[in-house]
């Protein structure tokens, strides 16, 4: 999406914002108007109808609408909120032969399930507006799954994917915290229940039981945590580390008792989602992050060293993804930064596709394919046995 795209030609004051479809080479395949205004939100890519072909999904900002179109660029739906739409919808099946369901909040506090068709399923008043994209796992082992996101006025909130229920709410700083990070969901400890992993604008990162709500640990930055955690094991010794970003400007490496492993600095603001990536064969995995300043670092997973960088030039707030698209071996890693919101001289933002020269992979390996990993946005890395669906 786009957040400040003007067509050229085009009048000021008409709706801004675009979807793109670029190729490996950085070809537009097609682009789409939303119709109405920006796209904050992230896409999310989910086959809705079982045809083998994903659909795309993402949200307006002061379009107020969930959107879902297809490969060809061809509305599929679109479902009208009561205020902007910011989060990254999540998209997951809840059972065996069900279809997939969609899950968002809105700026008008409503938390939504909508069918693959885009029909309301349920909804559930939550205590203020909603930035924070949901997670969907069964986090208590029985069986069902839920849903987590957080609120602004420090709510968080598990409720039964299912049915408007609340399994648990939790209170993660005052009224005045706005939870705009993404939950991670993972067993860190090996008893079979996954956690709830989330940083707060407090600047305190926490880990809770997926089960009670309860706290099982916290670690405090210098910042406030925007950035949404991510989860693999960054050194091979068979056991998870916890991955974030702080305001303060460091990354942080967190063993799954809480502990710090490592810290990096990147000089600025972290308010984007690191990715993991197995940039070489081997047990190790690194670490892809992008400062507020546009500094684009991989940080070698064992303890944080730089490996290499990039500067964009601009303020970046999106989290990148790391995948080979061209199939030449090398990782690639996009995000875009906010040139169009710095520079009134400038009509649009910057999509970057930055190759990692020194990754060593195989061919068209998808090592962090979207925002929080994958569809159902738990944040841990592919394959990791401590925290798969």
């Amino acid at each position: 999406g786009n957040e400040e795209y003007w067509p050229i030609g085009s009048a000021e004051g008409l709706p801004a914002g675009r979807w793109f479809l670029f190729d490996a080479a950085g070809k537009v395949l097609f682009w789409k108007d939303t119709e109405n205004d920006e796209a904050h939100s992230s896409v999310n890519l989910y086959d809705l109808d079982g045809d083998g072909v994903p659909e795309m999904l993402g949200g307006t900002t002061s379009g107020n609408q969930v959107q879902a179109f297809d490969a060809a660029g061809a509305w599929r739906w679109r479902y009208i909120l009561g205020n902007h739409h910011v989060a990254t919808p999540a998209v997951d099946v809840l059972a065996p032969g069900q279809k997939p369901t969609v899950f968002g909040g809105s700026f008008d506090e409503y938390f939504r399930a909508l069918g693959a068709d885009g029909k309301l399923r349920w909804a559930f008043k939550a205590k203020s507006w909603i930035w924070s994209s949901p997670a969907v796992a069964d986090l208590d082992g029985d069986g069902v799954k839920e849903v987590a996101f957080g609120s602004d006025e420090g709510a968080f909130y598990v409720l039964s994917a299912t049915a408007p229920a609340v399994r648990w709410q939790a209170t993660l700083g005052p009224d005045t915290a706005h939870i705009r990070a993404s939950p991670a969901l993972a067993d860190l400890d090996g008893d079979g229940i996954r956690e709830v992993l989330i940083g707060s604008p407090t600047g305190i990162f926490h880990c809770l039981d997926g089960r009670t709500g309860l706290a099982k640990w916290t670690f405090a930055t210098g910042g406030e945590i925007l950035s949404s955690a991510a989860v693999g094991d960054l050194d091979g010794d068979g056991r998870p580390e916890v991955v974030f970003g702080s305001a303060d400007g460091s990354i942080y490496a967190l063993r799954a008792d809480g502990t710090l492993r490592w810290k990096a600095s990147l000089g600025s603001a972290v308010y984007s989602s690191p990715a993991l990536a197995r940039r070489n064969p081997g047990a190790v995995l690194d670490v892809y992050a992008v400062s507020l300043a546009g500094r684009l670092v991989a940080l070698r997973g064992t303890d944080g060293a730089v490996l290499s960088g990039f500067q964009a030039g601009a303020e970046v707030v999106a989290s990148p993804v790391v995948a080979d698209v061209d199939g030449d071996g090398r990782l690639e890693v996009f995000f875009q930064d906010r040139k169009g919101d710095m520079y009134d001289s400038n009509r649009g933002d910057l999509f970057w596709a930055v190759r990692d020269l020194g990754s060593s992979v195989a061919p068209y390996a998808r090592e962090w394919p979207m925002f929080r990993g994958e569809p159902a946005h738990s944040g841990v890395y592919p394959g990791a046995a401590f925290g798969s669906p």
